[in-house]
């Protein structure tokens, strides 16, 4: 009978079965290095409008990289979720594990590569959602040509307040118990936290800005909310604007 198996598939077999001098080379790995490996892919999904779902994270990097082999809750999303901020990849334990980031994890193999690290960061950052999901687009009030050198409150109330912060930090609006309207330079100037004390803003004093240190600590906007799609994240140029205008005095126009 004349065999049907390609060359490829022979070599690919054969490879596998003599265990590539000792290494552990499994299917999926043998499959990605005949389809232009990982790498196209994870580049493709980086520059892709969609996040990817938790299944693509468990099938191509977890598993790829013995993560589900060692911690059963790496084959369930709801266990895996456990280990992510959504919305905050830096402060997420899966990712302050990892050998990229000065970790431990994986044990016994390197760091993941970088574009698989950035794909996982990316899920996390967009809510560790389960099910794939369209990117959010990006303001059109975040471009360097519209932000302010020498930014006022107007400029910081038209590209931040009105765009990613409105919808909780308006008069009458709690979140979290705390009161902060946003709608006018001396509601922001005098407002306290309710819960803490901590002025909001402290004009040329950004330690003692509230409003800044929850934006580097990113409480604000609440991972939770970003999450569920009823608040973007701040782009890192919205956060420049923020810093700049509070270093220079928060002045109002």
């Amino acid at each position: 009978m004349k065999s049907t198996f390609s060359r490829t598939q022979i070599l690919i077999s054969a490879l596998l079965m003599s265990g590539l001098g000792g290494c552990n080379f499994s299917l999926y790995q043998a499959r990605q290095k005949n389809t232009g490996g990982p790498e196209v892919m994870f580049e493709k999904v980086l520059g892709g409008d969609q996040v990817p779902s938790f299944e693509f994270i468990r099938s191509q990097i977890l598993e790829p990289n013995s993560c589900t082999q060692c911690h059963a809750w790496a084959n369930s999303y709801t266990l895996t979720k456990i280990y992510t901020i959504p919305g905050n990849s830096d402060g997420s334990p899966l990712i302050k594990r990892l050998k990229n980031m000065g970790g431990d994890m994986p044990q016994n193999k390197a760091a993941l590569n970088n574009q698989a690290f950035q794909v996982l960061k990316l899920w996390i950052d967009y809510g560790s959602q389960e099910t794939n999901r369209q990117k959010p687009k990006p303001s059109p009030t975040t471009t360097t040509t519209t932000l302010s050198e020498n930014p006022t409150f107007a400029d910081v109330s038209k590209y931040v307040f009105e765009t990613n912060c409105s919808s909780c930090h308006r008069a009458g609006a709690t979140s979290g118990g705390r009161k902060f309207p946003f709608q006018n330079y001396r509601d922001v100037l005098s407002q306290e936290d309710s819960i803490t004390g901590e002025p909001v803003l402290t004009p040329g004093d950004l330690g003692n800005s509230k409003m800044w240190t929850d934006i580097i600590d990113r409480d604000m906007p609440p991972p939770k909310a970003i999450a569920n799609g009823t608040a973007t994240a701040l782009s890192a140029e919205q956060i420049d604007l923020v810093k700049r205008w509070i270093e220079q005095g928060a002045i109002e126009k």
